[in-house]
């Protein structure tokens, strides 16, 4: 909550302004591309004609904005590890006047840890090619 306070107040937005936050906090890697659509909807949830959406991140360090999409999808790039908001905003003509709606889903960006080792063969010699292995003294072999 503290957060979005913030984001807002960054922003520009007052704090009472419509605001439909998403529950969800989806994880990405870093490198991973996230796509995400906006979709207004009236309060009966049929679609609402809007007449522009903007995208936003809270820190593009951590998550970017690469591309936006007239058909309201924004591609967002994981940059580094952390946890970034992702702010969509819109004009809504709902016939009183212009209204501005906005959402937003906090996103987690991870780094790739190490779980495990690979063993892989690199090449088989048959017995004539291979190196020889000399035998120290004392170890037990003929």
């Amino acid at each position: 909550m503290i957060f979005r306070r913030l984001f807002r107040a960054v922003l520009g937005l007052p704090e009472t302004a419509p605001f439909h936050g998403v529950e969800i906090m989806p994880e990405i890697r870093i490198g991973d591309r996230l796509t995400l659509k906006a979709q207004p909807k009236l309060a009966d949830g049929q679609p609402a004609v809007v007449e522009s959406l903007t995208w936003e991140t809270s820190d593009d360090s951590i998550l970017e904005l690469t591309s936006v999409n007239p058909d309201g999808t924004a591609l967002f790039t994981g940059v580094s590890p952390g946890d970034a908001e992702l702010m969509v905003e819109a004009d809504a003509d709902l016939g009183a006047g212009v209204v501005s709606i906005r959402s937003g889903i906090k996103i987690t960006v991870k780094q790739d840890m190490a779980t495990g080792i690979a063993i892989s063969v690199v090449s088989v010699a048959p017995p004539e090619i291979a190196p020889e292995i000399k035998k120290r003294p004392g170890d037990g072999s003929k």
